[in-house]
């Protein structure tokens, strides 16, 4: 109802964008892509991790991964889940916080019991401390079906934390697979259990990752970046 009236329409990524031209019928002419933008700043505070992994009761020898993300059917953590599941198999001193509430974790809750996996994953709940969570994370997952420029992360990679996500929406926009992290198809817990293990096994292939998500961080999805291209495109349609 509102487009005819709307000089200008932003989409954080380009797949939001096609999405626009493909349901909405939108001029692709009209259409203007800014990307989401953090305060890198946040992310650079160097955090007690002895002190956090001790208040979650996590051992010091655990690996620890992380999802930050409404506990939602779009967010698919049931496919993280069952990674994790395949991930114990091989690695049983793995630990996964699932950061974050939503409609979907009682039955969350009840798929890590029949999996044997209440010692492995742990319900954070709704965090303010997302900084301090970063801290102790060994890597960040992201294993969703839909996404627009995903904040998670983006501050995932400000934190210099090496970031696995599955291949949808906006997500390939934010990582370049196998330089700022790795990319996996949608739904498959195979793959997804297979990237964690690789990880888990080479501390510099998780450095390299880490360094380069930063750096892509750094490049393009800073807070003032994205300001600066609002900053621009107002005036261009005021002029």
């Amino acid at each position: 109802m509102l487009v005819p009236f709307t000089h200008r329409i932003v989409a954080v990524s380009p797949a939001v964008k096609q999405s626009l031209i493909t349901y909405e019928a939108i001029s692709a002419k009209r259409i203007e892509i800014i990307f989401n933008g953090i305060d890198l700043a946040k992310f650079e505070t160097v955090h007690n991790t002895k002190n956090i992994r001790e208040k979650l009761k996590i051992e010091s020898d655990c690996f620890v991964l992380g999802m930050i993300a409404r506990l939602s059917s779009e967010k698919d953590p049931v496919s993280l889940i069952q990674a994790i599941s395949l991930v114990a198999d091989k690695y049983p001193r793995v630990k996964l916080l699932l950061i974050g509430d939503g409609p979907r974790r009682r039955e969350l809750e009840d798929l890590v019991f029949k999996l044997k996996l209440t010692d492995k994953v742990i319900f954070t709940g709704s965090r303010r401390d997302i900084p301090q969570l970063l801290s102790i994370l060994d890597v960040v997952v992201l294993s969703t079906f839909y996404e627009g420029t995903s904040i998670t992360l983006l501050e995932a990679m400000a934190a210099s934390k090496p970031v696995i996500a599955s291949s949808v929406g906006g997500n390939p926009a934010v990582i370049e697979d196998g330089v700022s992290g790795f990319l996996v198809s949608g739904g498959d817990c195979k793959a997804l259990a297979d990237k964690i293990l690789q990880l888990l096994a080479d501390s510099d292939l998780r450095r390299q990752l880490a360094k380069g998500g930063y750096q892509r961080a750094l490049e393009r999805f800073s807070l003032k970046q994205m300001v600066d291209a609002y900053e621009s495109l107002y005036n261009q349609t005021l002029a």
